[in-house]
């Protein structure tokens, strides 16, 4: 373990691919970062407006970017440049920099409702996002401006999670054996969401 940690590139070969990913995110996101208003967090969400044949900014790239005030990135790939044709994934926040054996299966108990209001909102067809931290994607091109779209998810996401956390809270009311220690990790209780949008 000691001879690992002074000399990583030497044991290269026990994390591969993996680190090369984050690599690549890393290098991505600074490309992003360079064009205005690619990269930002609104109310915790982070935003990150991606050229289409990026690859996906993986998760730990994405907290070591936005820190603890975000929970959740909304990753929006853009179609053809200079139009308003873009899909979008959205995301919980992950840590972990490789693939695990077995995965928790995390509760999303309002992704449905999302989906419709999305819907609604865009006319595209949403499904739920592969994944441990997939929510939701557009199944489709959404041909909107991506303003108005972040705005649509920051109302919706905000109203339902609050709604997600009272049902819950009122179901631990009635029997306080159905109270999950995994609440928190749905509604953010525990983060301190920014109150307003930060460009960075």
């Amino acid at each position: 373990m000691d001879s690992l940690l002074r000399d990583l590139d030497s044991y290269k070969d026990v994390w591969g691919g993996y680190m090369d990913e984050i690599d690549q995110g890393l290098q991505n996101l600074q490309t992003l970062k360079s064009e205005i208003y690619n990269v930002y967090a609104d109310n915790g969400i982070g935003v990150v407006i991606m050229h289409k044949d990026m690859p996906e900014i993986p998760g730990p790239v994405l907290h070591r970017e936005f820190g603890f005030s975000v929970d959740r990135y909304l990753l929006i790939r853009n179609e053809r440049p200079n139009t308003d044709k873009f899909r979008y994934k959205y995301l919980m926040n992950g840590h972990g920099w490789a693939p695990t054996v077995q995965r928790y299966n995390l509760k999303k108990p309002y992704v449905e409702k999302l989906m419709l209001r999305l819907k609604e909102f865009t006319g595209v067809k949403w499904v739920k996002a592969e994944g441990l931290t997939g929510l939701v994607q557009s199944e489709g091109v959404v041909d909107m401006d991506p303003e108005d779209v972040v705005e649509v998810f920051v109302e919706s996401d905000s109203t339902l999670r609050t709604l997600a956390v009272l049902d819950r809270t009122l179901e631990a009311m009635d029997d306080p054996t159905k109270q999950s220690k995994d609440d928190d990790v749905l509604s953010g209780d525990k983060l301190k969401r920014a109150k307003k949008k930060v460009r960075y």
